[in-house]
């Protein structure tokens, strides 16, 4: 488990547990500690790095790890690269969802998963060396990994917005100008706050837009403001995104485009037919990005994670 604050420390952190060949479960500190004590029980998570170590108000069996403890005895290790054990198999990192349908569901996504998303995202929307990704969502958020991983396989820049930020638009808005922050990655409500903060014109300043359903004229204040708009969209037992669309000023609506590479996607009926051109079906996705399941919750994801019928 990894609850720290947003800093650098934090990134280094997951990647040193990824290439350690471990899988992270993210945990927000400013979660409520009800939650963090089920995440951590339930998870069966041996340790906790945390940089709040003194904090015992959950109980839990996990040996808590003080990051400014471990850092300080760095120069007690060699500076040389451990080998990669970490296949595309394993798992990468445990991830709850919010529990609006019960208690809290563990999701589990591989490296394979994450990998084929980020390959793809670094072709389409796309990305250069030169770009500033800010990074401001919580790490309990998929959509984090987006903002942490992808510039760093690109040679990019990462903006990381730390927790007082975040919860203001006009320091957000600050931080972007200031940081000449080139690729910006929110949901609807986020935008809309910084929409109305004033976020200034930049056609250099590339937009995602994911987590939520993408209201139009929301998107078109957004098409006037910022450079491409993207609307993203993708649970995350299917890897943060499974389907993208760049948005144009001329459409009316905001469609949620096509899949991301390694991706299949179903509209069906509901005895699990393919609808027609034109007809209304339910989202079914298949492919790379799909989960291992729902962690001990196995009549859940039998439920959820059936067998494609379509593939021969």
């Amino acid at each position: 488990a990894v609850k720290l604050e947003r800093s650098p420390k934090l990134i280094i952190s997951l990647l040193g547990i990824l290439k350690a060949g471990a899988a992270y479960l993210p945990v927000d500190p400013e979660h409520p500690v009800d939650r963090i004590a089920f995440m951590l029980n339930d998870s069966g998570a041996r340790f906790m790095f945390t940089d709040r170590a003194k904090d015992t108000t959950f109980t839990s069996s996990v040996k808590t790890l003080e990051v400014e403890q471990v850092w300080s005895a760095l120069e007690n290790h060699s500076g040389q690269s451990v080998p990669l054990t970490a296949t595309g198999d394993d798992l990468a990192y445990l991830l709850y969802t919010s529990g609006s349908t019960g208690k809290p569901k563990g999701v589990l996504i591989e490296h394979h998963s994450i990998t084929n998303l980020m390959l793809s995202l670094q072709k389409t929307p796309g990305i250069q060396s030169s770009d500033r990704f800010l990074a401001s969502t919580t790490i309990s958020f998929d959509i984090a990994g987006v903002e942490m991983y992808l510039p760093l396989i690109s040679g990019a820049s990462i903006v990381l917005a730390e927790t007082n930020d975040i919860k203001d638009g006009r320091l957000l808005l600050e931080l972007i100008e200031k940081q000449k922050v080139s690729i910006v990655q929110a949901t609807p409500s986020s935008w809309r706050i910084l929409v109305e903060a004033g976020l200034k014109p930049n056609p250099e300043l590339k937009a995602f837009c994911g987590g939520e359903q993408f209201p139009a004229d929301l998107a078109d204040r957004m098409l006037g403001i910022c450079g491409p708009v993207w609307n993203m969209y993708g649970p995350t037992e299917t890897t943060v995104y499974s389907i993208i669309k760049q948005l144009t000023p001329a459409e009316k609506s905001t469609t949620i485009g096509k899949p991301v590479n390694n991706t299949e996607v179903y509209l069906l009926d509901i005895y699990g037919h393919q609808v027609g051109a034109g007809a209304t079906g339910e989202i079914c996705i298949a492919g790379a990005g799909l989960a291992r399941g729902y962690l001990n919750r196995p009549e859940l994801t039998g439920e959820s994670f059936v067998s494609n019928v379509f593939i021969k």
